[in-house]
């Protein structure tokens, strides 16, 4: 069993190193309704380096931050987790209002 397992082990540690990647992401607004990707990428096997770039458009449904960068949620959402917030404060002052004032 050992004279299997050491050589896998040594294989799988040298496979590592002679492989690499790494990556970096940024994201853009191109304008109101489209946000670009950018995927950066270096490759490097056996100490030979190669750097990638890819662009990729994704449509916002909802709109384009400019500032930060990022797709605008679903607006139905954020109500509604106004709304859920609003009645779970209503409800912890009512009980906590009956349980202290009678």
């Amino acid at each position: 069993m050992k004279r299997i397992l050491i050589p896998i082990i040594l294989f799988m540690l040298f496979a590592s190193t002679a492989y690499a990647q790494v990556w970096n992401t940024s994201t853009y607004c191109l304008d109101n309704s489209t946000m670009i990707t950018t995927v950066y990428r270096q490759i490097c096997i056996e100490g030979a380096c190669d750097n990638v770039t890819r662009k990729s458009p994704n449509v916002c449904q909802w709109g384009c931050n400019l500032q930060r960068g990022e797709c605008y949620e679903d607006p139905i959402t954020r109500w509604i987790i106004v709304i859920v917030f609003v009645v779970v404060v209503i409800i912890i002052i009512y009980i906590l209002r009956r349980r202290f004032y009678g």
